[in-house]
Parts: structure tokens; C-alpha cells; sequence
């Protein structure tokens, strides 16, 4: 449930205030063996929709909400002023029994018990100022902004072996163990960015921008088995840059570049401090939009590359830091909004995926 809630004091002013509440229990997603699905078992085809965990033990539980406004003051026609903020809260409660291995009989599995409780707050804060004037034959846009985040958190996991189960005869109501707790941490971050953006049109159809962040951020990792606490402190300093020629006949290739940093709010499985993600993209296109047309239609290239991003690890369930994945693709979008009201949209993605550098020998 989402709503919004828009105040106008005057003309040049203009306040919205933002919230928004959710909860969904469900059950956690399940694990079925090769044997028997995708390749052949001597006991039969298992169903689709056989359920692998304990009824009275799986579930997935989350609640969150979030509250917040966005605040604009035009002082003039050049200047611009905006402020907005959001405070959030989170928590997650994931219970589940699922399948670690078909054993020989090709009928019985071996499952594990795998519980995450998490609950993650934060509150953000951005500043802007926005300015409008030319300078010889340059319309200019500078945007400037000072950004502040601070996030809170907490994850509490626990592991252990769960009783058997035959797949094609399930019987539950087993007895399920309490599981070890292997992980107890809480986590504190806070970030301040600093930005810098100029839109700039030339001539009568090329269009640029070039921007500039500044991040800095520190981190507090304490853990709650050890006592020991770890900090960290990382910044970065990113860029991106994009051109278009809006042409009169409703073409409009373009070409952008943009680099991201994105801190780690977690650690490692022997608790040590992790590296930030960043990236870089890059991205040609056209688009074409007839004129006095709500329709357009979109075709373009792209190519990224990820750097120390995080995964789980589907054994141990902690964080791991890979190398370096680079994605790679197409994308064709069609969008009409016909007079009758109806809005038809229609897309294609090619995408190819690959990691080229790898902490695990095995992947390189």
C-alpha cells in the first residue's frame, strides 16, 4: 500500500509527502533433484509441485515501510531548490527446510535447515540546486547536489542437518532440531556523496551531459559470537557522460558512458570487511518518436562490467565477492498509445552473460 499526499503553499512551492506499507507471508522457494525433473529416476517423474520442506517449519515472512517527502521551491526562472527524504524499516524472518542431495535409492533426500532473521532501517537525505543560464552558444542545466545515507542492520543465521525425506512418498512432521547459529552481526554505514551535472544543448540538436560523484563511506561491522568489531572507510570518486542528436524527423541516436560505486553492507564468512562493487557501462542507441506521437520505439546496445559483486554462496549461504562479470546485450522496445486509450508495449532482450575474472579457479 502506497500512498501520496501533494501541498501547494504557493505558485513556486510544492511539498509531497511519501509512504508506503507492505507485508507478505508466504513459503520460501524449494529445491527438487535432476533425477526425476530434468533427467530420469528410476522411481518416476516427481511432481512439479512437490513441496520438499516441513510444513510447520518453512516460511517467509516480511514487513516493511517507508515514509518520506519531496520538497521543490522554484526561486526564480533559474533557480530551482529540492529536498528530499526517506526513512525505512525492513525485517525478514526465512525458515527452510530444502534438498541438499538425492540419495542412492534415488527416492530419499537429505535436506538442511537454513534460517536468516534480518532487520535493516535507514534514512536518506538529498539537497539540490538546480541552475538554468547560457553561456555563449551553450543552454547549460548544472545541477549540484549533497547526499547523505545512513543504514542500520542486523542478520542473525543459523544451520543444521533436517530429517529425511522420501520425495515420492513424503511423510512430515518430523522432528526438526534447532540449527547453529554461524552467523550475528550488526552493521552501521553511513555515506555522503557530493555530485555535479551539467545538461548542456548545442546548436540546434546535440544534447550532452557530464556529470561527477564523490562518495565517501564508513562502515562498522560488529560481531555478536566474538565481540569483535571491524570498520572500513572507502570512497570513490565516479563520472558519466552522455550525447544525443535530436533530429526534426524523430530520430535520436545517442551514446552514454557511466561509471557506479556501491558499498558492502556485509562481510565475508570468516568476518573480514568487503571490497565495494563498482562497474561501468556503456550504451549506443536510436529512438524514434514521430512527431505529435505518444509512441516511440527504442533499439540498443549495451555492455557492462561488475566488479567485486557479491553472491551467495548455495551451500554455506554467505556472501561471496567474484572477480569480474561483464553482461552484455540488445533491447528492442515498442511503445503506442492509440486513441482509443489503449497502450500496447512490446520488447525484446538478447542478453549474454559471462564472469571473466573469478576468486574460484574453477570458473576462469
Amino acid at each position: 500500500m502506497s500512498q501520496a499526499l501533494t501541498w501547494k503553499p504557493s505558485d513556486n512551492t510544492t511539498l509531497t509527502f511519501l509512504s508506503h506499507y507492505q507485508k507478505d507471508d508466504t513459503k520460501p522457494s524449494q529445491r527438487l533433484p535432476a533425477e526425476g525433473t530434468l533427467r530420469s529416476n528410476a522411481n518416476g517423474k516427481i511432481p512439479t509441485n512437490r513441496f520438499t520442506g516441513e510444513p510447520n517449519v518453512d516460511q517467509y515472512s516480511r514487513e516493511e515501510f517507508a515514509v518520506g517527502y519531496a520538497l521543490e521551491h522554484r526561486v526564480n526562472d533559474a533557480i530551482t531548490l529540492r529536498q528530499n527524504t526517506r526513512y525505512y524499516n525492513n525485517e525478514v524472518d526465512d525458515r527452510s527446510i530444502y534438498t541438499t542431495a538425492l540419495l542412492a535409492d534415488q527416492s530419499t533426500i537429505s535436506r538442511a535447515l537454513y534460517e536468516s532473521f534480518g532487520k535493516v532501517h535507514g534514512f536518506n537525505l538529498d539537497n539540490q540546486a538546480q541552475f538554468k543560464f547560457s553561456t555563449a552558444m551553450l543552454d547549460h542545466t548544472l545541477l549540484s547536489g549533497l547526499d547523505f545515507q545512513h543504514v542500520g542492520s542486523n542478520s542473525l543465521q543459523t544451520y543444521g542437518a533436517a530429517p529425511n525425506l522420501d520425495i515420492f512418498n513424503p511423510v512430515y512432521g518430523s522432528t526438526v532440531a534447532s540449527a547453529p547459529v554461524f552467523k550475528n552481526e550488526d552493521v552501521t554505514q553511513n555515506q555522503i556523496g557530493l555530485y555535479l551535472q551539467d545538461q548542456v544543448k548545442f546548436g540546434e540538436h546535440w544534447r550532452a551531459t557530464l556529470g561527477e560523484r564523490y562518495d565517501r563511506v564508513d562502515s562498522m561491522t560488529k560481531n555478536k559470537l566474538t565481540g569483535l568489531s571491524t570498520t572500513q572507510d572507502d570512497h570513490a570518486l565516479t563520472g558519466r557522460v552522455g550525447l544525443v542528436y535530436a533530429d526534426d524527423n524523430g530520430l535520436a541516436p545517442y551514446f552514454s558512458y557511466a561509471q557506479s560505486f556501491l558499498p558492502a553492507l556485509c562481510t565475508d564468512a570468516g568476518g573480514k570487511a568487503l571490497k565495494p562493487e563498482t562497474g561501468e557501462q556503456y550504451e549506443f542507441g536510436v529512438k524514434f518518436q514521430p512527431k505529435n506521437q505518444n509512441s516511440f520505439i527504442t533499439l540498443a546496445y549495451f555492455d557492462l562490467t561488475r566488479t567485486d559483486f557479491l553472491t551467495p554462496d548455495p551451500i554455506t549461504y554467505t556472501n561471496v565477492q567474484r572477480g569480474e562479470a561483464n553482461s552484455r546485450g540488445a533491447e528492442l522496445e515498442g511503445v503506442a498509445s492509440l486513441d482509443n486509450g489503449l497502450n500496447l508495449t512490446a520488447n525484446y532482450t538478447y542478453l549474454n552473460t559471462n564472469v571473466t575474472k573469478s576468486s574460484f579457479a574453477a570458473e576462469v
